[in-house]
């Protein structure tokens, strides 16, 4: 039998990993950040293999330029939704940053108003 490459072992890793995200089913909040986490870490892991890909050129021109195209628009609209997604929850924790602040100032200033002082600190 053959001695595995590290392209097929991580090509048989990257599988596993697939096979679990897929098989996780939802919980609780804790399992919830567990599972984004593992998804984090995954296609992190992925991204930087592509960018080590991209500072070869011994690996790079191992692909004609129609698989390039291909490869670029594939990413390209990964890209894309990943970073409509980045602003989309960015802007949700925003908002409630921005109401907690709201919040605990109101809170302040009934605290202010409760003790009988006039000014607001």
């Amino acid at each position: 039998m053959s001695e595995q490459s590290p392209i097929d072992e991580y090509i048989e890793k990257t599988e596993i990993i697939i096979k679990h995200l897929k098989e996780k089913k939802d919980g609780d909040r804790l399992e919830l950040v567990s599972l984004i986490e593992e998804a984090i870490t995954a296609v992190n892991a992925s991204t930087l293999g592509w960018a080590a890909w991209t500072q070869h050129p011994a690996i790079i021109k191992l692909f004609d330029e129609k698989e390039l195209g291909e490869v670029t628009e594939d990413l390209k609209r990964m890209a894309i939704e990943f970073l409509e997604f980045d602003i989309k929850w960015t802007r949700v924790l925003k908002e409630r940053k921005d109401k907690e602040r709201v919040e605990k100032k109101k809170s302040k200033e009934e605290k202010v108003k409760g003790n009988g002082k006039s000014y607001i600190s």
